[in-house]
């Protein structure tokens, strides 16, 4: 599948239409905002760019380390070397397993586990999300094999690219404003990009893509990815390469680029970008850094919506149109309050 479309920015409206009630500020009309150009839009956003010294702190990859290579691992990845085989610890289960240095499992057993998080009751017991089992029940699914994130929380370290500058300045100063969101698979290497959406911020899409990974596909990671075997058949699914030199062609340097997480995004995809807005930045965890709060659990609160629900795995698209919703919503809410 790949979806590239031409640029039509219109008037500003909510990324799912005419604001709901729940959506927007009580006792507010928002007249007066949907009725903003482009330009007065994409200076007003420009407001929640993520600064530089908050993206160091939420870990954005802002240049890439001269004499490192992309085999590097972090130790997140839980990854030891022993002769011609490393040794991992498995993201889910956390079992140790076997890999040679060709990506092939040496140690084959499948992989029992709790897909959900474990979550506080007020009695201070805690369960898992996915079935309500203890700390220390037996997992509740049972996967082919075991997996690892490899580099995925620090990043690769080569094959990034960067956004240029515009090669002109437009008439009204609107260089556009775009959400994007990734979805990972399970592969050899650890967790790889798989599918990317770019939107405009009326909410219809730009590019959308599904992207094979550079090694082997063990594990679709359906539940959350949203991908299965299907998705990766055809003509149209693109490499890595393929995604970066279609996307510098899309946005420039001063494009901004919003997202839930963002950094993880920009890792995925290798891109180096400076002009980003966060919804985790834009609405922080009470208790702050490394705390922070969830796309979902963002958009239940203040959209009083759901998303995420569906058993067939997140949709990159939902999530990029929901976090350039909560973005609107925020400049809604401040400007009803002359902020």
């Amino acid at each position: 599948m790949l979806v590239i479309t031409q640029p039509n920015y219109c008037k500003l409206v909510f990324a799912s239409g005419r604001p709901s009630q729940t959506q927007r500020p009580r006792n507010q009309s928002s007249k007066s905002f949907r009725n903003l150009s482009n330009s007065a839009l994409y200076h007003l956003l420009r407001r929640y760019v993520v600064k530089p010294q908050e993206m160091v702190a939420h870990g954005y990859p802002l240049d890439v380390p001269a004499g490192k290579t992309s085999g590097t691992v972090s130790n997140q990845g839980g990854e030891e070397t022993e002769g011609n085989r490393s040794l991992r610890c498995c993201c889910r289960c956390r079992r140790n397993f076997y890999l040679t240095d060709d990506g092939e499992y040496l140690t084959k057993e499948s992989c029992v586990h709790h897909w959900g998080k474990l979550h506080s009751l007020a009695n201070d017991t805690k369960v898992y999300t996915c079935c309500s089992g203890d700390a220390n029940s037996d997992g509740c699914v049972t996967a082919a094999c075991h997996v690892s994130l490899g580099n995925y929380k620090d990043g690769p370290t080569t094959d990034y690219v960067r956004t240029r500058p515009c090669l002109f300045t437009p008439r009204d100063g609107n260089f556009g404003v775009c959400a994007v969101d990734c979805e990972m698979c399970f592969t050899a290497n650890g967790l790889e990009l798989s599918r990317v959406s770019l939107l405009r911020l009326d909410g219809s899409v730009l590019y959308d893509s599904v992207v094979r990974p550079e090694s082997p596909i063990v594990d679709y990671n359906t539940r959350f990815s949203g991908l299965t075997e299907k998705d990766f058949e055809g003509d149209t699914v693109r490499s890595l390469t393929q995604v970066q030199k279609e996307m510098l062609n899309l946005l420039n340097a001063d494009t901004i680029l919003v997202g839930h997480g963002l950094e993880n995004d920009l890792k995925a995809l290798r891109l180096l970008h400076p002009t980003v807005i966060d919804t985790a930045v834009l609405f922080p965890h009470r208790y702050g850094l490394p705390f922070r709060r969830s796309l979902r659990s963002l958009v239940q609160f203040y959209l009083r919506k759901r998303i995420q629900t569906d058993d067939n795995g997140h949709d990159s698209y939902e999530d990029a149109r929901s976090s350039l919703e909560l973005l609107l919503w925020k400049l809604h809410s401040d400007l009803r309050q002359g902020l």
